[in-house]
């Protein structure tokens, strides 16, 4: 049984953690919080028979996929370039050579695949930090960068369940 978006109608919907002792208490009936994977409406379903354990990414909101995409990012007068490997709505995982630490603010310019032009972040936080990667979180993404990184997300969802590896241009 597929989760259905009471608002856009679109399948598919990733499982959010639970707020609040109303949602706690509908749980015990099998009702849970999700979020759309297309319009990032959040709304409440039922799971009959199926009960969630906690795990660490049952805590994130938004639903990651793996990827492999050029990023350039900067920070003060510091300038560097990786890979993206995995991303979601509300940040992504940066493969890059260049040694960050954590809480550094840096810009980034996202050169998605099947796109002429760069999604900009005009803000992200290093969250965490690994041998050659760092884990962001978006902190400021504008309206129009937001939609495209929306409409670039749908793609990924849409390629990934139909088992294509290789992207047309969402834009």
């Amino acid at each position: 049984m597929s989760l259905q978006c009471p608002k856009c109608g679109k399948e598919g919907g990733n499982r959010l953690q639970r707020g609040g002792v109303f949602e706690h208490c509908l749980s015990f009936v099998y009702i849970y919080p999700y979020r759309c994977v297309a319009c990032w409406r959040r709304f409440r379903a039922l799971r009959w028979g199926t009960r969630y354990v906690r795990t660490r990414a049952s805590r994130r909101s938004h639903r990651r996929f793996q990827t492999h995409f050029p990023v350039v990012f900067s920070y003060g007068e510091t300038h560097g370039e990786g890979v993206v490997t995995n991303i979601a709505m509300g940040g992504c995982r940066l493969q890059t050579d260049v040694q960050l630490t954590e809480d550094t603010p840096l810009e980034l310019k996202l050169q998605v695949p099947g796109s002429e032009v760069e999604i900009r972040v005009e803000m992200a936080t290093v969250s965490s930090v690994g041998n050659f990667f760092a884990g962001l979180s978006f902190s400021q993404l504008a309206g129009a960068e937001k939609k495209r990184l929306r409409r670039f997300l749908v793609q990924l969802m849409t390629n990934q369940s139909e088992g294509v590896t290789c992207l047309e241009n969402p834009f």
